[in-house]
């Protein structure tokens, strides 16, 4: 949906030809903003997959714009189809931008959530609604969290650097770490990233932490079974392993084992992340 907006954005600072890639219809809708700011002839809009149009006129390009980042950066399986523009189109010595990503995750007070999320379905209306609340609790939310929530440290999961990232790293497990900085209750681990422009005059970095104004990206939140309480400079140890589900959607798979002083929680889940009904969870029996 941001084709039009990137190609126009290029063309008004001075680039010289500019195609833009879109896999869908709205290719057609685009090329009519594109004539009706009268950039066509500076901008050509290439209906199709990154992976299968070619370039009229040019086999390799200077410049590769992309907006591909999805809720917790990896959902939607587009940053593959970023690796591949950039095998397939940009010259040795061309520029990405952005050029690098860093995913980032947090442990967090998270009680009106929790409640919400979790808590709510042990009694509904005198009913217990199990089933809800483990469909409830294998799901990442995605939702704002506050500067004020993040009880511990951030950790970094993954640094990308798309100048030189394969395929077959954009999936990946790593520890974690996470040192308490307060005397708290946690109820959620929070998933979360920065957009690194390090081409531009002035390298940029764009947040979408919990300390940085909103985006649309927001945070994915992944809760505890139960809220467990920490105490200043106790560590929360893990693994994180981020996989593709269902193609474009997102699973994350935690495991973490904390004793403190104050209490313990072992959390071994898959999360999932997804858009509508067609990518929902596998359904388990008891």
């Amino acid at each position: 949906m941001w084709v039009w907006h990137l190609s126009m954005f290029a063309a008004k600072a001075g680039a010289k030809k500019v195609f833009g890639v879109e896999a869908s219809d709205l290719a057609k809708t685009t090329r009519k903003n594109v004539k009706k700011n009268g950039l066509s002839h500076i901008i050509t809009i290439l209906e199709g997959k990154v992976e299968e149009i070619e370039l009229p006129g040019e086999d390799k390009v200077d410049i590769l714009l992309s907006e591909v980042m999805g809720v917790g950066l990896i959902h939607e399986g587009t940053l593959q189809s970023l690796v591949i523009a950039r095998d397939r189109f940009l010259k040795p010595d061309g520029i990405l931008f952005p050029d690098k990503n860093t995913l980032y995750i947090c442990a967090i007070e998270d009680k009106k959530m929790h409640d919400k999320h979790v808590s709510y379905w042990k009694n509904v209306n005198g009913f217990e609604m199990k089933a809800m609340a483990e469909a409830s609790k294998a799901y990442a939310w995605h939702h704002p969290i506050g500067p004020q929530q993040p009880v511990t440290d951030y950790y970094t999961l993954r640094e990308y650097d798309w100048n030189t990232c394969r395929l077959d790293e954009i999936f990946f497990t790593s520890p974690f770490k996470l040192k308490c900085n307060r005397k708290d209750t946690v109820h959620s681990l929070a998933v979360f990233f920065d957009c690194e422009f390090s081409a531009c005059s002035t390298k940029t970095v764009l947040s979408t932490g919990p300390e940085a104004p909103m985006t649309h990206w927001l945070q994915l939140t992944c809760h505890l079974d139960e809220p467990v309480e920490v105490d200043k400079g106790e560590e929360l140890e893990g693994t994180f392993t981020a996989k593709a589900y269902n193609g474009r959607d997102l699973q994350f798979d935690i495991d973490l084992d904390f004793k403190g002083t104050l209490g313990s929680t072992n959390l071994s889940r898959e999360f999932y992340y997804y858009w509508g009904m067609s990518s929902q969870m596998q359904y388990k029996e008891d």
